[in-house]
Parts: C-alpha cells; sequence; structure tokens
C-alpha cells in the first residue's frame, strides 16, 4: 500500500506563499521515503481544499508523487474562491442577493487595495460602508484596513498545475461544499486533461459531505463520510495493489 505526505489548508490570514508549502510537501516527501522499508513504494500526497493548491504544484514539479488524493481540490484562484465561499455562507444564513451583492463589492475593492489597483482610503470607504451589517462577519474582511497589506497568491490560477500532473488522482468534492466551487473546478480538470493526455482523474462526490470528507460538516473523526472511507480504499487497493512479497 502507498504512504502519504500531508498538506493542509491555509487562509490568507496566516498566508504561507504555496511555493514554500510545495516544497515543504517535497521535503517532507522525501524524509518520508528515506524510512520506508523498500524504495519502489509508491508515496504521494493527501490534500485538502486550499493544501490541494501546494499537493498539485509539488506533483507539477516532482516525479517522486507518485499520486495524489485531493478533498475539496479548488479550481479557481484563492480571490475568486473566498468571493464564491463567502456569497454561499451568505446565501445559506438566510441573506439576501442584495447582500451577497454588497458583499461582492467589498471584497472586490478589498482585492483591488491589496493588489494596488484601488486606493486604500476608497476601499476602506467601502467596507466601512457594509461594516455594521449583520453579514459583515461572515465576510473575512478586516473592518479596518492595515497599514501594509500582502496576499502573495491571491491570484494563483492552479490549472497550469493540473496541466503538469502525471499521476493517479483521486478527487472528492462534498455534494453541498460551502467553499468550493464545484463544477468549475470539475472544469478545471477536465480542460487540465485535454492538454495533458493524461486521463487517470478520478471525481466522486461525497453524499451528505459538506467542504471536509464529513457528514453534516461536523469536523470530528466519528462522522468521516463512509462512502469517503470506502471508495478511497478502493481506489488505493485498485492502482497499488500488494506485491507478492507483503509489506505496505
Amino acid at each position: 500500500m502507498p504512504s502519504f505526505a500531508s498538506t493542509g489548508a491555509r487562509g490568507h490570514r496566516a498566508d504561507v506563499p504555496l511555493e514554500d508549502q510545495a516544497t515543504d510537501g517535497l521535503e517532507a516527501l522525501d524524509a518520508l521515503t528515506s524510512h520506508l522499508p523498500r524504495s519502489d513504494l509508491p508515496v504521494g500526497f493527501w490534500g485538502w481544499s486550499q493544501g490541494t493548491w501546494a499537493a498539485t504544484l509539488g506533483a507539477s514539479r516532482s516525479a517522486r508523487v507518485g499520486f495524489l488524493i485531493l478533498i475539496a481540490c479548488i479550481g479557481v484562484s484563492p480571490a475568486a474562491q473566498m468571493r464564491y465561499g463567502t456569497a454561499e455562507h451568505l446565501r445559506s444564513s438566510g441573506f439576501s442577493a442584495m447582500d451577497r451583492a454588497h458583499l461582492l463589492e467589498m471584497r472586490i475593492a478589498f482585492e483591488g487595495a491589496i493588489r494596488g489597483t484601488v486606493s486604500r482610503a476608497s476601499a476602506q470607504k467601502i467596507i466601512d460602508r457594509y461594516s455594521a451589517r449583520p453579514w459583515f462577519r461572515q465576510a473575512w474582511v478586516p473592518p479596518k484596513l492595515p497599514a501594509e497589506m500582502s496576499w502573495k497568491d491571491m491570484d494563483y490560477d492552479p490549472i497550469p498545475s493540473f496541466e503538469k500532473v502525471a499521476v493517479p488522482t483521486l478527487l472528492f468534492y462534498g455534494e453541498t461544499d460551502e467553499w468550493t466551487p464545484i463544477e468549475a473546478s470539475v472544469q478545471a480538470w477536465k480542460r487540465a486533461t485535454r492538454v495533458s493526455g493524461y486521463k487517470d482523474i478520478t471525481v466522486l462526490r461525497l453524499p451528505g459531505a459538506t467542504h471536509a470528507p464529513t457528514i453534516g460538516g461536523k469536523m470530528i473523526p466519528n462522522v468521516i463520510s463512509p462512502e469517503y472511507s470506502r471508495s478511497m480504499t478502493a481506489w488505493i487497493e485498485s492502482h497499488f495493489p500488494r506485491s507478492d512479497g507483503g509489506g505496505s
């Protein structure tokens, strides 16, 4: 059976550049490989949410990555994902289409201030307009913009990395993922495979799951989706059967 090196999800408030995350992941993979009983055992990345960007970036750069298992893999930029996810949280909380339009206006101003395409003062004026709204805490925008702002990977495009993935890849999406634009992400993978020609990409939907592979979105081990566990085990066994000599 294969072994795993894990990449975690990160948000822009504690941003670690994806380049650094991918490098760290490859170093962890090498460290794990050095402790395996055989050099031919496959080792790959398991990634979740924004960690899937680092996982696919690492796999696109190194033949040492033998497979990918990705949960809620996002096929749009971090900025686009945050626009989608915050709007979806407002929608599911019962806020109106007008509220979501105001949220979008504010997030676009916030992003523009970080890029330098919108003045800090103009962005702050828009934030002030909405900071007392009941939905503001779900917007993930600071009420007062800091003097210095950075979000290095805000406009990161994951598709070029997807196009370079040439290892077995298993993609899981919760059927009601509140953070991932699922259809846009699946289409991103389809476009990538048309460029790469690589076809061993499996997409599975998880009934009852949201952004995590758990039932109802609860972040506790005893509600992990049984379909997730069953499907992942079956996929691993079909791609990496045990050798006659045993071992794992």
